[in-house]
């Protein structure tokens, strides 16, 4: 996906995991192998793109289409747990001996059993039109299905597959059995009660049970963040709220809001907009990027973080990549750094003020012109990324690779 926002030929992309995949196959372990890349000169993704292991008489007006996996059904789910097996073996024999590369095994593969979960999981949202999780599927399997071949494995000989297995229900389990607040009961445009998808409990559990302090959610835009962000707002008992948006965002998080709470007795909302004192019984406060830029803006943020701090149980950042210019973004080799945004100095200084507050950053396009924008929004919710991943901020398979697994965890 991250090759994809980049805008790199598939003919490239091709080459290069065809590359990586041969070398795996003769005994090298993945980061070996993205090594050796870097060395022969095959993983800058800004270089021409001349790929000579691409068959010459093929058309190079047409890209290659990558390989289309089929829908999830029980054979896909088997031949994923045989190929954790087998992969366990690398390392029980000594082959591959990298915990970090352990780690990103087990937190990549936990997240495409959430892709499995996500894509079986009925896509009609209101409660009265809920589809029967016990219903068969054309593919023979369903959630509940999925989900007790899951367990199955949690108590497999394999230490990869146990854990990945493990690590899942937890996360799945923590977030079913979430205790949905009196008075959190939302509502569509049209009226009818809304049901939680599992995406929105399992943002929320992270952040609560799941014990996170900050979290990025990646979803597809028209996933459900907003409301899974009100969610963890309720959850997380936050006193005061403050979401951070565009300008033409605001409507639908006040819509949504008076959607969930408004009709609930128990709970008294009042949202405040563009400024930085809100109303007293005020549970949210909705500031546009604008109110982040000027030349008092952090001072004003920062009175605001002291004034209000003990209240403020959670910031929200929506649509994140706009304020993704940290001032690294394109200065490689330029010989000098830029200075940061105006949005971005503030937002900084907001999530620096505020230690005690949950952080919820979203976007459904985290990449869109470089690796570098990724990196500046990981480093948002983790400031020891840049140690622990040795972010490049240029273009390359690597630095793709080493993104996809911060993003991952």
């Amino acid at each position: 996906s991250i090759l994809s926002a980049l805008g790199k030929s598939s003919h490239k992309e091709i080459t290069a995991y065809k590359r990586m995949l041969e070398m795996q196959q003769g005994g090298m372990s993945a980061s070996e192998a993205i090594a050796e890349m870097t060395k022969r000169g095959d993983d800058n993704l800004d270089a021409d793109d001349v790929d000579s292991d691409i068959d010459s008489d093929s058309d190079p007006g047409t890209d290659l289409d990558a390989p289309q996996l089929d829908a999830w059904n029980k054979q896909r789910v088997d031949n994923l747990f045989d190929a954790l097996d087998k992969v366990d073996r690398l390392f029980v024999n000594g082959a591959i001996s990298d915990e970090t590369a352990y780690q990103f095994l087990v937190d990549e593969q936990v997240a495409t059993l959430w892709n499995a979960y996500c894509a079986l999981e009925p896509t009609a949202t209101p409660a009265s039109s809920k589809t029967p999780a016990s219903s068969k599927t054309p593919t023979s399997l369903n959630i509940t299905t999925f989900v007790a071949s899951v367990r199955e494995q949690a108590a497999a000989t394999s230490r990869l597959l146990s854990t990945v297995a493990q690590t899942f229900l937890r996360q799945h389990d923590g977030a079913a059995a979430l205790h949905v607040p009196v008075g959190f009961k939302p509502r569509g445009g049209d009226g009818k009660r809304l049901e939680l998808r599992m995406m929105q409990r399992l943002i929320a559990w992270h952040l609560t049970e799941g014990g996170r302090r900050c979290f990025g959610n990646w979803s597809a835009p028209g996933a459900g963040k907003t409301l899974a962000a009100l969610l963890t707002a309720r959850l997380a008992q936050s006193r005061l709220t403050v979401v951070i948006c565009p300008n033409n965002v605001i409507p639908t998080w006040q819509a949504q809001i008076d959607r969930t709470y408004n009709h609930g007795k128990r709970i008294n909302v009042v949202a405040e907009i563009q400024t930085w004192q809100p109303h007293d019984d005020a549970d949210f406060l909705i500031l546009n990027y604008d109110r982040l830029q000027g030349a008092d803006a952090e001072a004003q943020a920062l009175k605001f973080c002291e004034d209000y701090g003990n209240r403020i149980g959670l910031v929200v950042v929506d649509e994140c990549h706009r304020a993704k210019n940290d001032g690294q973004i394109g200065q490689q080799g330029s010989g000098g750094k830029a200075g940061p945004s105006s949005r971005r100095r503030v937002l900084d200084a907001i999530v620096k003020a505020l230690p005690k507050s949950k952080l919820l950053i979203q976007t459904g396009t985290p990449v869109l012109t470089g690796c570098a924008e990724g990196v500046s929004l990981i480093d948002l919710i983790d400031e020891t990324a840049q140690t622990t991943y040795g972010f490049t901020r240029k273009n390359s398979f690597s630095e793709c690779m080493r993104l996809h697994q911060a993003m991952t965890r």
